[in-house]
């Protein structure tokens, strides 16, 4: 089911100033101090030698904002390379993990390892806003941007660029509400043999809302090389889908794929996405692998409850 937030969570002072910090020593301790405002005052590198592998690095239960003002927070061996290549032996780690609270991230450059750069828990909440989410994940994990289980995202202004995992390339939302306004998902790919998917995967009954939004040049290995509808709810308004593939079926949809959920488009371009077959390529805007029609779309929670 769909996990609703309480207002269990500290909340934060109006009056409370943003303390700079510009290492990642200095940024280790605010958290751990529970600082509710922080802003970065140069880019911060989570050294390789800190991290536990296959663990969570920075554990949130309280409500953080957190701006980048421009600067980038980054694992000392992401992902991908910013030309979009696998790097060796990337760290291995969530950045962090939302748990029972609230996390914004704005104006903020956040690259990865080869696991989720975050992770949003149920009654949880993310807010991204004039962000990126880029260079994070790797074939042997799930997903890489971002994983929603059954919480609650908000992006604005913002883009997941270059990021790849088992299914879901840029993020995973499952049984939660990832809600986009004013971004971009462009060149992430799924990598697994049976991971949909290469811009995002929506399952679990989950709900995806996407408003100007850009779904472009990103490549799936199964279902959906721009998005994957897998028993769930899609709704793209006033979005362009274009330049996407799927290299498993002409039936997989290069732009969408719906694998038994439902997909609601107003005002939005498919165009040019494709399914690529040894030396063939079809086009392939939607590719309906279950069931498809636009039923009533669900009411949107508010941001903040």
């Amino acid at each position: 089911g769909i996990c609703v937030k309480t207002n269990n969570a500290s909340s934060v002072k109006a009056d409370t100033e943003y303390i700079n910090v510009s290492d990642y020593e200095e940024l280790k301790s605010q958290i751990l101090s529970k600082s509710e405002k922080i802003a970065l005052s140069n880019d911060i590198v989570i050294p390789s030698d800190s991290i536990n592998p296959g663990e969570f690095f920075f554990e949130l239960d309280y409500n953080l904002e957190l701006n980048g003002n421009g600067y980038v927070l980054q694992v000392e061996k992401t992902g991908f390379d910013e030309n979009g290549y696998f790097n060796s032996n990337p760290d291995m780690c969530t950045i962090f993990n939302v748990n029972g609270c609230e996390l914004t991230l704005e104006n903020i450059t956040i690259r990865g390892g080869s696991m989720s750069a975050i992770y949003i828990n149920c009654d949880s909440y993310l807010k991204v806003l004039n962000s990126t989410i880029e260079q994070t994940g790797s074939k042997e994990y799930s997903c890489s941007g971002f994983e929603n289980s059954g919480g609650y995202v908000y992006m604005k202004d913002s883009k997941l660029s270059r990021n790849g995992g088992e299914y879901g390339g840029g993020f995973a939302n499952e049984s939660g509400w990832v809600i986009m306004e004013n971004c971009s998902l462009n060149e992430n790919r799924s990598l697994g043999a049976l991971g949909g998917g290469g811009g995002c995967e929506d399952n679990g009954e989950g709900i995806l809302i996407m408003n100007n939004c850009t779904i472009a040049n990103n490549l799936s290995t199964e279902i959906g090389g721009g998005i994957n509808n897998y028993e769930s709810f899609v709704t793209l308004m006033n979005c362009t889908v274009v330049g996407n593939s799927t290299n498993r079926s002409l039936d997989y949809g290069g732009g969408v794929g719906v694998n038994g959920g439902f997909l609601n488009t107003y005002n939005t371009v498919l165009t040019n996405n494709y399914y690529i077959g040894g030396n063939f390529t079809y086009q392939s805007d939607i590719g309906l692998a279950g069931w498809s029609y636009n039923p009533e779309a669900p009411e949107t929670p508010p941001i903040n409850s």
